[in-house]
């Protein structure tokens, strides 16, 4: 009969057990690391806004519509960047960090409300988009599927602001509140409100620049 050599079984076991320990504190680190880094990248749009706002209230002219355009540019991909940093943390790694994500809610109203001043002093064709969901919302994931689907085809004639109003945003439910929102998902195109799924079809038709003669 073969002797069992426990001292060998105890040490396999004190070896996967401090695998595990370091893999679990590594996970730890590496997220930690990235909630960081978004920290810091939000700091950084943060920044991009209150020089355009700023660019914007000092001389709120069309001669300046070029340079507008330009710093909005830049702030909708920095916040699309970080949107979908957030989207791989929750729908990859099962992490949600709700302080994190208000605070991006704010930049993304931020965005939204200067995307609007520029519209209308320098007379910009793109259209407006915000759509409102909640994480136990049946049809919102088509419906986000489907807003995918419009950016992907009309690119930055279209700009796309998303405010989940289950993790207690005062801003995305602010927001709400002005464009009488009762239900989600809810999609509001240049100022009007679709409430319940809507088609891409639907979408379009509802589109500013698609009614420009």
């Amino acid at each position: 009969m073969r002797k069992i050599s426990f001292h060998l079984y105890f040490s396999a076991l004190i070896i996967a057990m401090v695998i595990f320990v370091a893999g679990l504190y590594l996970g730890f680190t590496i997220s930690e690391t990235a909630r960081s880094a978004l920290a810091e990248e939000m700091q950084d749009i943060e920044f991009t806004f209150y020089s355009s706002e700023l660019l914007f209230l000092l001389e709120p002219s069309v001669e300046f519509c070029p340079v507008y355009g330009e710093q909005l540019g830049l702030l909708d991909r920095k916040t699309a960047q970080i949107g979908a940093k957030l989207e791989y943390l929750e729908n990859v790694k099962k992490e949600f960090d709700f302080d994190l994500k208000r605070k991006y809610f704010v930049l993304e109203a931020e965005t939204y409300l200067l995307a609007e001043k520029f519209r209308e002093i320098c007379d910009y064709n793109y259209s407006l988009i915000l759509y409102f969901y909640t994480r136990d919302c049946e049809g919102c994931i088509e419906q986000g599927h489907i807003l995918d689907e419009v950016k992907r085809k009309f690119g930055e004639s279209v700009r796309i602001y998303s405010f989940d109003l289950s993790i207690g945003s005062s801003v995305a439910e602010a927001l709400a509140r002005k464009y009488a929102v009762r239900k989600t998902p809810a999609v509001i195109v240049d100022g009007k409100l679709l409430e319940g799924l809507s088609s891409r079809e639907e979408i379009e038709k509802n589109l500013i620049f698609h009614n420009f003669p």
